[in-house]
């Protein structure tokens, strides 16, 4: 089954580098590594065994990778990533990688949206993914993948998300990252103490600070931080992770007649090169 349908790009012994893999626009992953990124698992862990099958049966939205679920039976599909798996670096027999856990996610009120922002800008995401989402911060430029190729940060405006767009999805890449980019995992610092926003304020665009006023008024001193239990510290990372989550979804900007018209699948479509740089991810 791989040497069918995957080999063409990913190459015989999986490691990415068929004649085509020069062309396309991510690379294809390189399975003998292992450096697997859409994942549910913590960061620095491999990948369950369901998230490669789930990316084989799906594909990737934004690349090149197709999907095979209406392709390929279960069965095949089970067969194939077995091999891909087996490529790469050894894994315990019989034991899985502890999934990340999920919260629930309500509808999102605007409280939640005020409060992503603020999450948005105290964690630094805006330096890389842009104040407005769009992918330009002031650190974008020059970023690289581990593989050596530069790539550009997701613009949340307009670009397919690789796992689709949820709630869920965009936690799971908080919390785990994408190995091999400088994307990290905020699950360490998802709880901000009061502490943090203030020495991490200056380092803010004076015009936006005012968004983190009542953001910061609620938020817990580095003391009382402190005296939490595990619970109620999971319940706080809880609410800013959701908070998170929906304020990067509330970014997107697909919508109105035009884009409708004239990309009608944006999730299908790979992804385009963006000033004739090479934008791997």
């Amino acid at each position: 089954v791989y040497s069918r349908s995957c080999a063409a790009c990913h190459g015989r012994d999986g490691r990415g580098d068929a004649a085509a893999a020069a062309e396309l626009d991510p690379w294809p992953r390189d399975f003998v590594t292992g450096k697997y990124r859409v994942r549910s698992t913590h960061s620095g862990e491999p990948p369950r065994r369901a998230d490669v099958e789930g990316v084989v049966r799906r594909g990737l939205p934004g690349t090149t990778m197709p999907a095979f679920g209406g392709l390929l039976s279960e069965e095949r599909i089970a067969d194939v990533v077995t091999f891909i798996l087996g490529v790469g670096p050894r894994r315990p027999i019989g034991r899985e990688p502890e999934a990340l856990r999920i919260p629930e996610f309500p509808d999102a009120q605007p409280a939640d949206l005020a409060d992503g922002r603020a999450v948005y800008l105290v964690l630094g995401c805006w330096k890389c993914h842009g104040l407005n989402g769009g992918g330009r911060g002031p650190s974008a430029k020059g970023l690289r993948s581990d593989e050596g190729p530069r790539l550009m940060p997701r613009d949340f405006r307009y670009e397919p998300f690789k796992s689709g767009r949820s709630p869920a999805t965009v936690a799971r890449a908080a919390l785990s990252g994408f190995i091999g980019t400088p994307m990290p995992s905020r699950a360490e610092i998802m709880v901000i103490p009061r502490e943090a926003i203030d020495a991490y304020e200056e380092s803010i665009p004076a015009h936006v600070r005012s968004q983190l006023v009542t953001f910061r008024s609620t938020a817990p001193s580095a003391a009382e931080l402190a005296t939490m239990d595990d619970d109620a510290w999971e319940a706080l990372r809880d609410e800013n992770l959701v908070a998170l989550a929906h304020y990067v979804l509330s970014l997107d900007r697909r919508h109105g007649f035009f884009y409708r018209v004239f990309r009608q699948r944006p999730e299908s479509e790979g992804r385009p090169p963006r000033l004739e740089e090479s934008t791997r991810e």
